[in-house]
């Protein structure tokens, strides 16, 4: 899959570098690395909702559905608006749901990972806070580079858009995963760290590209 140079892609490059960064100068563990992409998630999940809330592409299947009530029951239905309706159960569904996501991901990291590197009350908190604050800037560019500028509110349902998290979220983790284990086994030495966060970064890259893939073949069709 071809991986195009758009600036988005650079600030994903960026943003992704600093935990690297972490680990060879600010002699970070395992612990901060794994903190940081757990934390990520939260990031996704933010923007996700708001695109939700701002897309305007209207399901088909949810256009029949809705058609169909209002014909068997046109006073209990008639209110019922295609797009509208979904779209405010799913932004409140979602931050539930995804909540509990990351929760449960959490307590497997923990059971995983928990008496390995730093302790947490020993994590340097600032500097996670500060990558965070960069990835976060990174998810915002490309909200507004290719969810606005390049108006794909109007490609993806919120049907559609619910699901996109978890698919990139998933194949992300399971990289980080095996990474962790990898690392672990190896004694955490500083490659280990270094392989996991640029296998990590490879996998966002190919996240990114086959996101935006699917959006080109869609406003062609």
């Amino acid at each position: 899959m071809h991986i195009k140079n758009t600036p988005s892609t650079y600030t994903l490059i960026g943003a992704n570098l600093l935990p690297l960064i972490g680990v060879l100068f600010f002699s970070w563990s395992l612990t901060e690395i794994l903190l940081i992409f757990w934390a990520e998630t939260a990031i996704v999940g933010f923007f996700t909702f708001w695109k939700i809330l701002l897309s305007k592409k209207i399901d088909d299947q949810e256009v029949q559905t809705i058609q169909k009530l209002k014909e068997s029951n046109p006073e209990k239905y008639n209110g019922l608006k295609p797009g509208k309706t979904t779209k405010f159960f799913l932004s409140v569904f979602f931050p539930v749901h995804f909540g509990g996501f990351m929760m449960g991901h959490a307590f497997f990291l923990i059971a995983l990972f928990g008496d390995v590197g730093t302790p947490l009350q020993h994590i340097d908190m600032k500097g996670i806070l500060f990558s965070l604050s960069t990835l976060f800037i990174s998810h915002l560019f490309s909200f507004f580079m290719n969810y606005i500028g390049k108006k794909e509110y109007l490609l993806y349902s919120p049907q559609q858009l619910i699901l996109q998290p978890y698919k990139r979220i998933v194949i992300m983790h399971m990289a980080v995963l095996f990474g962790g284990i990898f690392a672990e086994a190896l004694g955490t030495p500083i490659y280990a760290l270094i392989i996991l966060i640029l296998g990590k970064i490879v996998v966002d890259l190919f996240s990114h590209a086959h996101e935006h893939k699917e959006v080109n073949q869609l406003s062609i069709t």
